[in-house]
């Protein structure tokens, strides 16, 4: 009867009912899954969270602040450029010195490259510069190692959590790794020619970060050297015009932009003259 047909036609819907909804939830729970290995695989293939220039001008300094908390602080005219990514921190100096004080975390390294130079550290305190072609680190605190990769154009470059220091994209370094320490450093000439590794003292290493204060601080300097580092804060053009000066040891704290004084004191306590020759050059001379 329709009755009965009706009642048997509800009784197959009834029953067919928890077999579709099974089948619906298994295939939402295979978009869920699907959904997840997607985004672990994008998470695998495009780790890349930050990449930012910064930079100073002649005469600034700046503190920078990354995402994972450390610090960094730019000398005068100097840049440096930031990659960061899911297992790794790296940053390469352009030019110029900067300070860095990093957040420790040994699943991610902290990697500096200045030319054909690296460091890598987990997280200590340490200042690295490149001026003209020379590398120069000093470590304050905590300990890092440096070793030589080829020569980078930007930081794009394959580098797995786990490598050890002495890794790079060919697999293979010119020399071996060379570990610091604190009140340690090492300087190493654009020719390649690695210095040892030094003890530093904790007043040369107050001296070296001065500029972090505003200061100029020299001690017991030669006069060529005074006149190189005051060239790397100012447009000004100071000339040796006397052979014999350059060697003259001087010493004395300055502020950063502020270079009178200092000629003051070179006219009184060395006799030395100090003439513009124009209004963008001083020349320093023997008195006649």
């Amino acid at each position: 009867s329709i009755n009965e047909a009706s009642a048997e036609h509800r009784g197959t819907v009834q029953r067919g009912k928890p077999r579709n909804t099974f089948a619906f939830g298994k295939a939402i729970a295979a978009l869920f899954v699907a959904a997840f290995a997607l985004i672990l695989f994008m998470d695998r293939t495009n780790t890349s969270i930050e990449t930012t220039f910064y930079a100073t001008e002649l005469g600034q300094h700046e503190k920078i602040t990354l995402t994972d908390g450390s610090v960094v602080q730019l000398n005068t005219d100097s840049q440096i450029e930031v990659l960061f990514e899911n297992n790794n921190r790296r940053v390469r100096l352009l030019r110029g010195e900067a300070f860095f004080d990093v957040t420790p975390n040994a699943e991610r390294p902290f990697w500096v490259y200045a030319n054909d130079q690296y460091v890598r550290v987990v997280g200590t305190a340490f200042l690295v510069s490149l001026l003209d072609t020379d590398f120069n680190l000093l470590v304050t605190e905590g300990r890092v190692e440096l070793a030589r990769t080829p020569s980078l154009t930007n930081l794009q470059i394959p580098t797995d959590s786990q490598s050890s220091i002495d890794q790079n994209t060919d697999g293979q370094l010119s020399t071996e790794p060379i570990a610091l320490k604190a009140g340690q450093s090492i300087r190493v000439s654009g020719a390649r020619q690695t210095i040892a590794v030094q003890a530093v003292s904790e007043r040369e290493q107050l001296r070296e970060l001065s500029w972090q204060e505003g200061l100029h601080d020299f001690s017991n300097a030669r006069l060529e050297d005074v006149v190189k580092e005051l060239s790397r804060y100012s447009s000004m053009k100071i000339e040796i015009t006397d052979p014999e000066l350059r060697d003259l040891r001087f010493g004395g704290v300055f502020r950063i932009g502020d270079i009178q004084p200092l000629f003051d004191a070179l006219q009184t306590a060395y006799g030395i003259n100090v003439s513009n020759f124009d209004s963008d050059t001083v020349r320093l001379s023997l008195t006649n």
